[in-house]
């Protein structure tokens, strides 16, 4: 059994699947900040970029404040934390992610901008930026590779894009154009160029789902995002 690819883009900042158990193992499925910070052991600030991601990964949100300083597993995060718990158990192994905030430490952001629908047989911009947390900086410029792959859709041509990051937000626009079916997926990944310019590290991703239909007015554009893990001096 593989753990599911959501669940894997789900912690390359410490502490995020650990938070996803710990709210599952409770009656009410939801906690205070402060007892989470204490059995999980956790800082104030990776629990502050943990939650980040939980809260907005993408356009799916797996735990909600429900009142201040609590929080509850949605309906999403519950499914999500029962797929982690199968997981583990049938494999014996305890999912650890992408990788941790020890190993990386420079958190960002990468968002995808795109209409809030698509007709049939219809050309798109799809805008994907790449920024870095306010709290997070580089020693160096970083080459990312930005990989789009679609379902449903062609790219009209490269599916890879290259930006440097360093200081200011970059952006690649592509041209995707859809089909007949009922929906587009795209989807996002993000690697990080290693210096000797042969290998790359997962740095993660995300995917939305378009619905196609007659009529669609692709001026209406929506933006998702999702938290990425980079490294210095690769």
């Amino acid at each position: 059994m593989e753990l599911p690819y959501h669940l894997k883009t789900l912690e390359p900042l410490t502490g995020a699947l650990d938070i996803l158990r710990h709210l599952r193992g409770q009656s009410d499925m939801l906690a205070p900040v402060g007892v989470l910070l204490d059995d999980l052991a956790l800082s104030e600030r990776a629990f502050g970029k943990a939650i980040r991601r939980l809260v907005t990964q993408g356009y799916v949100q797996y735990v909600q404040m429900d009142a201040e300083a609590v929080y509850r597993l949605t309906d999403t995060g519950r499914r999500a934390a029962d797929e982690l718990i199968e997981y583990e158990q049938s494999t014996g192994v305890r999912a650890t992610g992408t990788h941790s905030i020890d190993e990386f430490g420079i958190t960002g952001r990468v968002v995808m901008s795109v209409p809030e629908a698509v007709g049939p047989q219809t050309a798109i911009k799809v805008v994907v930026g790449t920024a870095l947390d306010s709290d997070s900086s580089l020693p160096s410029p970083v080459d990312l590779i930005i990989r789009l792959s679609t379902v449903n859709a062609q790219v009209d041509s490269s599916q890879d894009a290259v930006l440097t990051l360093a200081v200011v937000p970059v952006h690649h626009t592509f041209t995707v154009k859809s089909s007949h079916k009922s929906k587009v997926r795209i989807r996002i990944n993000v690697y990080q160029l290693k210096s000797d310019g042969e290998d790359v590290l997962p740095c993660g991703g995300f995917y939305v789902d378009l619905p196609v239909k007659a009529g669609a007015d692709t001026e209406r554009r929506v933006a998702y995002g999702s938290a990425i893990a980079l490294k210095a001096n690769a």
